[in-house]
C-alpha cells in the first residue's frame, strides 16, 4: 500500500501559550501505479478548503505546502539484468518488495535496469543507534568485489 506519515512537527514556545506558528513534514511513499502528484493534489485541495474555513476566524492564518523531494517508486520488472546480476552474485533466487525510499525509481524512469541491494537490515536503520553489523559490511564488501570482477572487461 502507499503510505503517508507525519514525521516532524515544530511549533509553539511554551506549554501554556497558543502556538503562533506550526509546521510539519510529511512523507508519502507510493507503490507503482499510484501517483505522488495525485496524493499531493488531494492534500493541497484539503489544505485550501481548511485554510478557507480557518481564515473566517483568523484572516492572518495560512497553509503553505512546499514539495521537498520526489522519489518515484521502483516498479518490479520481469526482465531486469541488474536484479539478475545481483542474484547471481549473492546466490539468491528471489527479490523482495519493500517500502524503502530510494533514488532507484529515478534511474528506472531514465531507462536503467535497476535493483536496490546492500548490507544492513531495515531493523537497525533510521533510529538513534543505527548501525550495520561487521558481518554485513564484510558481505557488502565481498559483493562489491564480485561485482567489479564480473563487470571488469
Amino acid at each position: 500500500y502507499s503510505t503517508m506519515t507525519v514525521n516532524v512537527v515544530k511549533g509553539g514556545t511554551q506549554l501554556n501559550i497558543m502556538a503562533g506558528h506550526c509546521e510539519f513534514n510529511w512523507d508519502c511513499r507510493v507503490v507503482p501505479g499510484d501517483s505522488a502528484a495525485g496524493v499531493l493534489e488531494e492534500f493541497n485541495d484539503f489544505a485550501r478548503a481548511l485554510e478557507s474555513e480557518i481564515r473566517k476566524k483568523a484572516p492572518q492564518c495560512a497553509i503553505v505546502t512546499e514539495r521537498m523531494t520526489d522519489a518515484p517508486p521502483l516498479a518490479p520488472m520481469i526482465d531486469n539484468p541488474a536484479a539478475d546480476l545481483a542474484k547471481a552474485i549473492t546466490g539468491l533466487n528471489s527479490t523482495d518488495v519493500v517500502s524503502y525510499c530510494a533514488e532507484a525509481g529515478q534511474f528506472q524512469e531514465a531507462g536503467f535496469s535497476t535493483v536496490i541491494c546492500g548490507p544492513g537490515s531495515i531493523d537497525q536503520a533510521h533510529q538513534a543507534d543505527e548501525y550495520v553489523s561487521t558481518d554485513q559490511v564484510a558481505k557488502g564488501s565481498s559483493f562489491i568485489r564480485s561485482l567489479i570482477a564480473r563487470l571488469a572487461v
